[in-house]
């Protein structure tokens, strides 16, 4: 496709996935680690036997296919806040930002940055990308409450009062927040384009390079850009037990929230180690709307053991680690 996918939402829809570009899909594939997940050198962490485990990434976005056999393993559960019933992804937006943070290695498909991680899928967005700010605040403040250790939000809209608190109170509660910082680039990294929440200060803002590492021409700039990583010509899982070729800043932004997993799993002396984290069992089969659907999704699987938690992340360190950690990256500042 030559153009960047934009949902048609309707006129009240005020957030949306950001745009991004599919260009092939494959029925199957035989397992092999994306250039990706190569770039940002999580290999190096495998070796020394870190993958992620004990930590868990919300994915805030239109869902994951929680069938799909690379994802299945890995998903502890997921809430719908749209009213579809389901946190089943109808997009394919969110299935294919799963996959890069925490497919499995299970010898077949492909192996994302975190294959240990566990993911709490989190609807917030309906089939078309599109959905309601309050949605997308709803699933923040919902994650807070299952202490989670990172947010993935490949996904923007205008400024909101009440999406930046939600923001600031999951920072404050020691969660890692990574956003995209969209597809509205002009090619001039002089000026600013910004989307919301990835321009807000507290928050991971992820701008995309190419495999050479030269800036998307699609990427914003602005001055809140924290990292850049891979968002062109993006292999990961979608839908239907499938695979695809995506761009956009949403397929750079979960690499840096799977690099993220690695870091908190594998420097636990640097942070606090949570309590109850993650009750799904107390939710309707671990998906749902907000009245309890029947039959929403899967049951979680059993709770991970307790991962290392950041009640008070000191940001610019954790940045810094992030930064070591990805010798291929650049500053986008």
């Amino acid at each position: 496709m030559s153009q960047f996918n934009a949902p048609t939402g309707q006129d009240n829809r005020n957030v949306y996935v950001i745009p991004h570009k599919v260009r092939a899909v494959h029925t199957e594939s035989s397992e092999f680690t994306p250039d990706g997940v190569k770039m940002v050198h999580a290999q190096s962490q495998w070796d020394k036997g870190n993958e992620g485990e004990g930590v868990v990434v919300a994915i805030i976005d239109t869902g994951v296919d929680y069938n799909h056999p690379d994802l299945k393993d890995n998903i502890l559960g997921g809430k719908d806040f749209t009213g579809k019933g389901t946190y089943m992804d109808g997009n394919g937006h969110g299935t294919h930002v799963a996959g890069t943070i925490a497919a499995a290695d299970n010898g077949s498909g492909i192996v994302g940055v975190a294959p240990k991680a566990k993911i709490l899928a989190l609807k917030a967005l309906d089939d078309d990308g599109s959905g309601d700010m309050r949605t997308v605040v709803a699933a923040i403040n919902y994650a807070i409450t299952q202490k989670v250790h990172v947010i993935n939000m490949s996904l923007g809209g205008a400024h909101s009062n009440a999406l930046h608190k939600a923001v600031q109170a999951a920072v404050k509660a020691g969660i890692i927040v990574c956003a995209a910082s969209g597809n509205e680039g002009d090619g001039d990294p002089n000026t600013e384009e910004l989307s919301y929440p990835g321009a807000y200060p507290e928050v991971l803002e992820v701008g995309a390079v190419d495999y050479s590492g030269r800036l998307a021409y699609f990427s914003n700039t602005n001055k809140e850009v924290d990292v850049l990583a891979p968002g062109v010509n993006v292999y990961s899982t979608y839908p239907g037990g499938k695979y695809a070729y995506l761009d956009g800043t949403s397929m750079a932004t979960p690499h840096m929230s799977g690099a993220a997993a690695l870091l908190l799993s594998n420097n636990p002396d640097d942070y606090k180690n949570g309590s109850d984290i993650l009750d799904l069992s107390k939710e309707d089969g671990g998906g749902g709307g907000e009245d309890g659907d029947s039959n929403p999704g899967p049951t979680p699987n059993p709770m991970p053991k307790k991962p290392p938690l950041a009640p008070k992340v000191d940001r610019l360190k954790f940045l810094f680690k992030l930064l070591l950690l990805l010798l291929g990256s650049r500053r986008g500042k």
